[in-house]
């Protein structure tokens, strides 16, 4: 179900955090560290949106600066779920494992 009002980007944060598989053998032990880029949308219910985590500071500000851009996210709609909270479905115009090269695309 979808409802009528329109949602709007409020806040995008970075967050450092500890890499909690740093060390480990899968690990490559370049990234002691991560950074979780988080965004939070207007006009719902539970407005913490997709949080995407990269390997440094540099790419998190990127990231943060395309969406705030408004070229991030593409088609937002606001949704209500099972227990009738609202909250934001949207498709993302970069993907995890190749956002540096999504945010080139993009002009980021």
């Amino acid at each position: 179900m979808v409802t009528a009002a329109t949602p709007h980007i409020t806040n995008v944060t970075i967050t450092k955090r500890a890499n909690p598989d740093h060390g480990k053998s899968w690990d490559d032990g370049k990234h002691p560290f991560e950074w979780r880029v988080s965004t939070t949308w207007s006009n719902v219910d539970r407005p913490e949106g997709t949080g995407y985590i990269v390997g440094n500071p540099r790419l998190a500000e990127r990231l943060r600066n395309a969406i705030i851009a408004g070229v991030v996210f593409a088609d937002p709609e606001i949704k209500i779920d099972k227990a009738g909270k609202t909250y934001v479905s949207a498709r993302s115009t970069v993907l995890g494992r190749m956002i540096n090269a999504d945010l080139r695309r993009l002009g980021f």
